[in-house]
């Protein structure tokens, strides 16, 4: 397994993280819409995505 990949799947585990993280906190607010949720995961992950084009060496 090498390192590329490695980081790949280390920043979707993150990514998925953060977007369940959220999406309970929305739960929690009211909101069960999960289309809002799904907006929100997509725009962490083209963030992060842009992130990791910018800064390769992370």
């Amino acid at each position: 397994m090498n390192t590329r990949r490695f980081r790949n799947v280390v920043s979707m585990i993150c990514i998925l993280a953060v977007a369940t993280g959220i999406g309970m906190i929305l739960k929690r607010q009211g909101y069960q819409d999960i289309s809002i949720i799904l907006v929100i995961f997509v725009a962490i992950q083209i963030i992060a995505w842009s992130i990791l084009r910018k800064y390769p060496q992370l």
